[in-house]
C-alpha cells in the first residue's frame, strides 16, 4: 500500500517523475533499454549506417531457407547463416564492450572458446571430447573472462565512470 503522506499537497519532483511528468509538466525524457544512464550506444567505423542489423537479419533469411531446403541440401546454407550472424553479433558485442557501454564478457570469452574448441577437435579428432576438453576450454574461457573483464573496466575508469 502506498505511503498516504506521498498523496498528500501537491506534487512532489519525485513523484512527478513516477508519472512520467517533469516538474515544469513536461515529458521526463527516460532512458531506453539501449543507451544505459542516456549515453548513446558507441558508433560503427561506417557510421550510422545499420550494417550489423542488415547482416543478421540477413544471416537469418539464410538459415531459414537452409531449414527450408532440408537437412542435407540446406547444412551448407545453415551453416553459413550461423557464421554471419555470430560474425555480427561478435563485432557489436566487442563495439559495446571495448568502449565501456555494456559489459558482454561472458559471451566475448564464449566465442574463441568456442573456436578452439572447434578447432583442436577437427586437428586432434575424437580424442579432444570429455574431461580433457573440458579442462581445456575451462582454462581458455576464465583466462579470457578475466581479461575481458579488465579491459571493460578500463574502458569505464577512461570514461570516468565506474560499473560493475
Amino acid at each position: 500500500m502506498p505511503d498516504p503522506r506521498a498523496l498528500e499537497g501537491p506534487p512532489s519532483e519525485a513523484r512527478a517523475d513516477r508519472a512520467g511528468v517533469g516538474a515544469a509538466g513536461g515529458p521526463v525524457r527516460k532512458p531506453d533499454a539501449f543507451s544505459r544512464s542516456g549515453r548513446e550506444r558507441p558508433s560503427a567505423l561506417w557510421g550510422t549506417f545499420p550494417l550489423t542489423e542488415l547482416v543478421i537479419v540477413v544471416a537469418v533469411a539464410i538459415m531459414v531457407l537452409g531449414f527450408a531446403r532440408g537437412r542435407d541440401d540446406g547444412a551448407i546454407a545453415i551453416g553459413a547463416g550461423l557464421a554471419l550472424c555470430v560474425l555480427a553479433v561478435a563485432e557489436l558485442t566487442a563495439r559495446e564492450h571495448f568502449a565501456g557501454f555494456r559489459a558482454h564478457t561472458l559471451l566475448l570469452a564464449f566465442l574463441p572458446t568456442a573456436v578452439v574448441q572447434g578447432a583442436l577437435y577437427l586437428l586432434v579428432g575424437r580424442s579432444w571430447t570429455g574431461p580433457v576438453a573440458l579442462a581445456g576450454d575451462t582454462v581458455v574461457f576464465f583466462a579470457l573472462a578475466g581479461a575481458l573483464r579488465r579491459a571493460f573496466r578500463g574502458a569505464n575508469d577512461r570514461r570516468g565512470r565506474r560499473l560493475t
